[in-house]
């Protein structure tokens, strides 16, 4: 199962975007990926953090 994730240009605000890693810290917690879901979704997550600031905050937290 794919998590479902907003396109990076509709994630209006930087609290929907710390929403976003949440639910996917969840959801990632109970999935086995592959080495390209894993690249996928950090690419996807560093882009994110780029836009609001939440590299730092996102790499302390292991999303990227």
């Amino acid at each position: 199962m794919k998590l479902k994730l907003k396109p990076i240009n509709k994630v209006k605000t930087k609290g929907e975007a710390q929403q976003l890693a949440i639910e996917y810290q969840s959801w990632v917690s109970e999935q086995s990926l592959s080495w390209g879901e894993v690249a996928f979704y950090s690419n996807y997550f560093r882009e994110l953090g780029k836009k609001f600031g939440l590299i730092k905050e996102f790499k302390e937290n292991a999303i990227i």
